[in-house]
């Protein structure tokens, strides 16, 4: 029901959600509801999700929708609460891997620079080695999106620092995300400094899945 509602984008359907999320109590149900309100990218959700991100009795599954959910609301007071989320150790890291992915998309529906550079710098030190694995994978993803231009064109410092996890030797999932971002951030330009980035992945990463990866994002840039 709830994702039938998020599909229509009504605000019948809007205000229907939120009185369903007001009465329900099921983690499952909730966390449904709140995938499907962060659909209709409505602003007016910001005040809905903060007090949950706030709350020390919601489920992390809840919660790590919710920061999810703040990113699509487009409100530049969500880049602190957001941040404030990265740092929190919870179950599988949950809240900080939601409010990870929350940064990119406030960050990729922004027209403001300064926000979408601190959105970037953000993700890169998520990344980086001393960072719980699975927090450092979901960065690792999320920073393809900030590696090159709606043109196509390499973009600092999100690509420079992408480029580095291709050969983190701590963890083949970051080595294998990193080539996957690049394949999606890339995809039909035919880039050839990214290909040939890709190559050399493909022809002397130690690890069968990464090299496959490479490969098959390579096919993806170039040009069909």
């Amino acid at each position: 029901a709830a994702r039938t509602l998020g599909s229509i984008k009504s605000n019948k359907a809007y205000e229907a959600l939120k009185q369903c999320f007001a009465s329900v109590d099921n983690p499952k149900t909730k966390t449904a509801l709140i995938a499907a309100i962060g659909q209709f990218k409505n602003s007016d959700s910001f005040d809905l999700l903060k007090p949950i991100l706030e709350s020390n009795e919601e489920s992390y599954f809840v919660q790590q929708q919710a920061a999810i959910a703040l990113g699509y609301t487009k409100n530049e007071s969500s880049l602190q609460i957001l941040e404030e989320l990265t740092k929190t150790d919870t179950f599988r890291d949950l809240v900080a891997r939601g409010a990870i992915t929350g940064l990119r998309i406030l960050g990729t529906t922004s027209n403001n620079e300064g926000l979408i550079t601190r959105v970037t710098m953000l993700i890169i030190n998520k990344s980086i080695y001393g960072n719980h694995e699975r927090i450092r994978r979901t960065a690792t993803s999320e920073l393809g999106f900030f590696v090159a231009d709606q043109n196509g064109n390499i973009k600092n410092p999100g690509f420079n620092h992408l480029k580095t996890l291709l050969y983190d030797n701590q963890s083949v999932q970051v080595r294998n995300n990193a080539a996957a971002a690049f394949g999606r951030a890339f995809a039909y330009t035919n880039n050839m400094v990214v290909i040939d980035e890709l190559k050399t992945v493909a022809e002397n990463d130690p690890d069968g899945q990464v090299r496959k990866t490479a490969r098959d994002s390579i096919e993806l840039i170039k040009k069909k």
